[in-house]
């Protein structure tokens, strides 16, 4: 049910309170309009949900990926210049894939 007809139904049924014509089957429609109202509200919510897991996923992936980067050019200031390559090569070759892996197999 939309908003409009929601809108309508509250209307209505204020209509009725204030003449005192309040009679049950006004009090069933509004009673029938609020509860498909709540379930729609209620799927949209599951689906919002679903996009909110979704994007925490990918904020937390791009997190990773960032703070990953920042390692590296930690340890890349720390040595020598002749020994950035080599220290580079074992961060991201060497400990990355064996975690990957070893994690996946897991």
């Amino acid at each position: 049910m939309s908003n409009e007809t929601s809108y309508a139904m509250d209307i209505g049924l204020m209509s009725d309170i204030s003449t005192g014509e309040i009679t049950l089957e006004s009090v069933a429609k509004y009673a029938q309009a609020t509860a498909s109202l709540a379930k729609a509200t209620e799927e949209h919510l599951d689906e919002m949900q679903d996009w909110l897991d979704v994007l925490w996923l990918l904020l937390g992936s791009y997190l990773v990926f960032f703070m990953q980067a920042g390692f590296a050019l930690l340890e890349a200031g720390s040595v020598r210049s002749k020994n950035t390559k080599n220290i580079l090569l074992k961060n991201f070759a060497m400990a990355d894939r064996a975690q990957a892996s070893g994690s996946f197999y897991a």
